[in-house]
């Protein structure tokens, strides 16, 4: 674009907050009127959006969820192992598929069928990373190993 006689650029700055928008774009309004709990996080997996059915399964209203690490907030309950496996397999192929036993607010533990996605911006690049959550037959457990 012209500018003063020479070439030049346009560059469009945005506040970091608009870092979280884009991310919710991604996640294409998921979260709204679905049964099972939707969890999205940004790149650091840092909650950036929780709907009224996670708050069901897990006990925490939004307004104390967001901005907070995932892992604060329902910590994985089990081997350490199987979290690692889990977040390897996310990174490399895009989605991860299983069953966790995480703990709820209350300090019970839920066994949950989860589906976990990487979210791309429109240039394919991962911006975050969305779950959707949903109580397993195995329901709850008070019993399950160590808080990670």
């Amino acid at each position: 674009m012209p500018w003063q006689g020479e070439v030049g650029t346009q560059i469009r700055l945005r506040p970091l907050a608009d870092r979280w928008e884009g991310i919710l774009r991604a996640a294409g309004g998921v979260s709204s009127g679905v049964g099972e709990a939707v969890v999205v996080t940004d790149l650091d997996l840092r909650i950036v959006s929780w709907n009224a059915a996670a708050t069901d399964l897990y006990g925490w209203q939004p307004e104390e969820v967001l901005g907070r690490h995932v892992v604060e907030v329902v910590p994985w309950v089990g081997d350490v192992s199987d979290l690692t496996a889990a977040a390897h397999t996310l990174h490399s192929e895009g989605h991860w598929r299983g069953q966790a036993a995480q703990r709820r607010r209350d300090g019970t533990i839920v066994e949950v069928e989860a589906h976990t996605h990487l979210l791309h911006d429109h240039e394919g690049r991962p911006v975050g990373v969305v779950s959707v959550n949903a109580a397993s037959v195995l329901d709850v457990r008070d019993d399950v190993g160590p808080i990670l």
